[in-house]
């Protein structure tokens, strides 16, 4: 969450904060993707950790998001995991979702946040919106991912 928010907001962050934050956000997402499934790890996969990654899609396919250059390459490897890591935690019974306090509506009703200097923040793109142009401009495991989170979202 710290790392979003380091990236999102568009205070004057210390450039030194946001080195290498692409490269490090893919690291945790790869290291989520290995943990998922594990017994261990369950608790974790949670409502809190699940907003986090929308906030990251919605932060992503924002229109005004900007990205380093040299960014570019592992926010959006970062982008097409946390995709599949919410796509993943969706496809569980009812009960399960439940336990671990995530609702669909929440998901579809995401409003993330953005900080701009000067000025007051501003809602980033919602979370359907979101997945549509991932469908329409992500990889091909990010466009299946947004095709079967798409998928819940509209069944509610």
């Amino acid at each position: 969450v710290k790392l979003l928010k380091s990236h999102s907001i568009a205070k004057a962050t210390k450039m030194n904060e946001r080195a290498n934050g692409g490269e490090l956000a893919y690291n945790l997402t790869t290291l989520m993707m290995l943990a998922r499934g594990k017994d261990c790890a369950a608790e974790y996969f949670d409502s809190q950790l699940i907003s986090s990654l929308v906030n990251t899609v919605q932060w992503r396919y924002d229109p005004k998001t900007t990205v380093l250059e040299e960014d570019v390459v592992f926010w959006d490897a970062t982008t097409t995991q946390c995709l599949q890591i919410i796509a993943q935690a969706l496809y569980r019974e009812e009960a399960t979702l439940a336990k671990a306090g995530i609702k669909l509506r929440n998901l579809k009703e995401s409003v993330f946040m953005v900080a701009r200097p000067g000025k007051a923040p501003r809602k980033a793109i919602d979370f359907p919106s979101a997945l549509k142009l991932v469908m329409k401009n992500g990889d091909a495991a990010a466009k299946v991912a947004a095709q079967r989170i798409l998928g819940h979202l509209n069944d509610i």
